[in-house]
């Protein structure tokens, strides 16, 4: 036999008026269905908790000793029932984002402006960090929720498309290579070349498309983020092979094109597989989508090499 939350409520009651007829008055209930929790609190616990002395009821050694405990047990209570308030409300409670620094300062921070501008109260934590890294947390439950590039399997976390872009070709202005729409691989063979790492996944995506006896030459300058590349660019180092999501839309100083062969990526939404979306979660991610879809639709520059993907409803 289990306590009930019927019994613990009659004896707090009881325990300040020591009244079977005002716990009854209190609680709603009939005397006889006071008299029954309290006795069967008793029975449950083995101890006696009352006792009645002439016309005067009080309480037992035992029954003073367990108030504490009941008082933090209705504490307790009172503070479940004030944050599942809160997580109904959307408007408190914590959150946790990972997210690559490249997508983080302009698609991220927009949405978490608009996202903490109506939620006041709510604690947010941003994570900036690796892509791999990324996985890492959310798997962990670290992070509530991560926005990567890094795709494939993973068992302990679901991944649903958000964006989707291409690899660009960005150049100094007046190269001669600026005249063409796109780039293909033969017109950058003697170039020195701007590439993430070959231990990125962008970065062995790029080398990919180069034929074996040219890979060599997208190793001369590696990055690691895309404003430094686009910057290196701009003072005419090199031509930059790129992932749009890092760079400002309509890059200022460089000029942009398409590469050939295309090379695709995806942003995607990582969340804990074997937990549910809290509606907190879901709401942030909603409001990531509306602001690329701001952001990207009818937009210039880097823009136009993105797109938003899925939908709300995945989630």
């Amino acid at each position: 036999m289990r306590i009930s939350f019927r019994q613990l409520e009659a004896f707090r009651l009881f325990s300040s008026n020591l009244s079977v007829t005002e716990t009854a008055r209190l609680t709603h209930v009939s005397q006889s269905a006071v008299s029954h929790a309290l006795h069967g609190l008793e029975q449950t616990l083995g101890i006696k908790l009352f006792f009645r002395a002439g016309n005067r009821v009080r309480l037992t050694r035992e029954g003073l000793a367990i108030l504490p405990v009941m008082d933090r047990v209705f504490a307790q209570l009172s503070q479940l029932e004030t944050q599942s308030e809160a997580m109904r409300s959307l408007d408190a409670g914590h959150l946790t984002v990972a997210s690559m620094p490249p997508i983080g300062t302009w698609l991220i921070n927009s949405a978490a402006a608009r996202f903490l501008e109506a939620r006041p109260k709510l604690r947010f934590s941003l994570r900036n960090t690796a892509a791999g890294e990324i996985l890492e947390q959310v798997r962990g439950e670290i992070a509530d929720v991560g926005f990567t590039i890094v795709g494939g399997d993973d068992t302990g976390v679901r991944l649903e498309p958000l964006l989707r872009a291409e690899i660009v070709c960005v150049l100094p202005p007046g190269h001669p290579l600026c005249l063409r729409a796109q780039i293909e691989v033969a017109d950058l063979i003697g170039e020195r070349l701007i590439a993430p790492s070959v231990d990125t996944a962008v970065g062995a995506a790029i080398r990919g498309a180069f034929p074996t006896e040219h890979r060599r030459q997208v190793d001369r300058l590696e990055i690691n983020q895309s404003a430094v590349a686009v910057d290196l660019v701009a003072r005419g180092i090199g031509i930059g092979l790129l992932h749009p999501f890092g760079l400002p839309l309509g890059a200022a100083g460089v000029v942009l094109r398409r590469f050939c062969p295309t090379i695709t990526l995806r942003v995607m939404t990582a969340l804990p597989r074997n937990r549910p979306t809290s509606p907190l979660v879901a709401n942030f991610v909603s409001e990531v989508r509306k602001v690329a879809k701001d952001m990207l639709d009818g937009q210039t520059g880097a823009a136009s090499f993105m797109m938003v993907e899925g939908s709300a409803q995945q989630v």
